[in-house]
């Protein structure tokens, strides 16, 4: 008797109930695709350039990697050795972000977190030891290393010198 009280499966009721789920997903995709498209600006200049985007000079890649190829290609770089978390460090961080935008177009920003485990051949050829450390790299390559916290006008002079605008 217990057979006879379960429920036959009709396979046309399960045929039915896949096309309606098939159906449905075709939909939610046509609208997620609709929605991406029409929020993706076509005209380039409607997008407002990222913060990271700004130093359009420089190819991508690690710090390292950024160092050696604005010495192969006379750019001049402000290399600037920093952490997360020390206050020395962060004060400085508030300065560069101060003043660097002045130099963005003849100046490339290398950001080295000192505590980032690629960055490690980097800190040992440059023979850093104290946090933050500023390198400044004209085009021929030549450098200047100033340590700690440099005020606003320190800053805005060293950059001037490596971009060619000094007095």
């Amino acid at each position: 008797m217990n057979s006879e009280k379960r429920k036959k499966i009709n396979p046309t009721n399960t045929g039915k109930k896949l096309v309606i789920v098939g159906v449905l997903l075709v939909v939610v995709i046509i609208i997620i695709v609709k929605y991406y498209k029409s929020n993706v600006p076509t005209d380039p200049n409607q997008v407002a350039p990222a913060k990271e985007v700004v130093n359009n000079l420089l190819p991508p890649g690690t710090p390292e990697e950024q160092m050696d190829w604005s010495i192969r290609n006379n750019q001049a770089a402000f290399v600037f050795f920093h952490s997360t978390d020390c206050q020395s460090c962060i004060d400085m961080m508030d300065i560069v972000d101060k003043v660097y935008p002045e130099f963005q177009d003849k100046v490339v920003l290398i950001d080295v977190n000192v505590y980032d485990e690629t960055n490690q051949n980097l800190l040992r050829r440059g023979g850093v030891k104290t946090i933050p450390t500023q390198l400044f790299l004209d085009s021929n390559g030549q450098g200047k290393i100033t340590l700690g916290v440099m005020s606003q006008d320190q800053l805005r002079e060293q950059l001037a010198v490596i971009a060619g605008d000094a007095q």
